[in-house]
């Protein structure tokens, strides 16, 4: 069996340090907002000086702070930081998945043409042993239920029994793989939540801050309405892609395993094709 745990730490390990790049990355430069407005009067601002705009003063442009990811985290409160893990989440869990539900963990095109054959030759015992070599999903459900062939139906080489052991193989190992896809759906629904409850956060300070102070400083009041707005805004940011990445790999899911199951159902019937033309 192949070994993919080093390679899925080091996806990890990536993840976490572009997550640390870009908590400390700061935003772009930002554009002055204000515009002069030429509202002279035509024949009557001919002599007139315009008045020079008034100098900001260098520490007070200083002052403020850069629009970076940090300083949205801050921004956002204590909700932002379980919001953050739900986020590290998602990412880790698509790259677990994503390892997971790789085409060649499923299905191979040499092995089921050597099954093939062998079925058509109408040897299952021989396609048994050459899928019991193999960790894909095709091989082990060729294990699990052409071991109940019975030779002595001699129509349908107990095509009944089969198909019900391949029923049962697939809810089996789904369930194993769905078990990590399914935490998609559990992310999607709890990080709104989060965010919903750092919004009644921030409103209960604000309006604190209202019933304390009054309006007379509306920095105060504005810190804690950017904390209800931010940890909203982050909570649907997290939740939208758990919810496309939940269908995304579920559909995978789903496509492999119909494809291996139809071409277990076709070897199948290969071999009672030639078991009773050989008759």
């Amino acid at each position: 069996m192949t070994r993919t745990k080093p390679l899925y730490l080091h996806c990890l390990i990536l993840v976490v340090v572009a997550f640390t790049f870009l908590v400390f990355l700061p935003a772009g430069p930002q554009r002055a907002a204000a515009q002069e407005d030429n509202l002279g009067v035509l024949g009557l601002d001919a002599g007139v000086q315009p008045t020079p705009a008034p100098q900001v003063p260098p520490d007070v442009g200083a002052s403020q702070e850069k629009m970076t990811l940090w300083w949205m985290i801050k921004a956002g409160g204590w909700a932002m930081w379980p919001l953050g893990a739900c986020s590290v989440a998602v990412i880790a869990l698509c790259v677990y998945n994503g390892m997971q539900l790789r085409q060649n963990r499923f299905f191979s095109l040499e092995l089921a043409a050597s099954l093939k054959e062998s079925m058509i030759q109408c040897q299952p015992s021989q396609a048994i042993n050459t899928a019991s070599q193999s960790d894909t999903y095709l091989a082990r459900l060729v294990t699990a239920s052409y071991k109940l062939i019975d030779a002595r139906d001699t129509e349908a080489l107990g095509r009944d029994r089969v198909k019900e052991a391949m029923e049962e193989f697939c809810v089996r190992a789904n369930n194993r793989y769905m078990h990590w896809i399914g935490y998609f759906s559990i992310v999607a629904q709890v990080s709104p939540l989060l965010g919903l409850l750092g919004t009644v956060s921030g409103m209960i300070k604000a309006f604190g801050t209202m019933g304390r102070e009054g309006m007379g400083d509306p920095s105060r009041l504005a810190a804690n309405i950017s904390e209800a707005l931010i940890t909203t805004a982050v909570g649907l940011i997290i939740a939208i892609p758990a919810i496309m990445a939940y269908f995304i790999f579920r559909n995978r899911l789903a496509n492999l395993v119909n494809r291996c199951r139809e071409a277990a159902e076709d070897m199948l019937n290969d071999l009672i094709v030639a078991a009773t033309s050989n008759q």
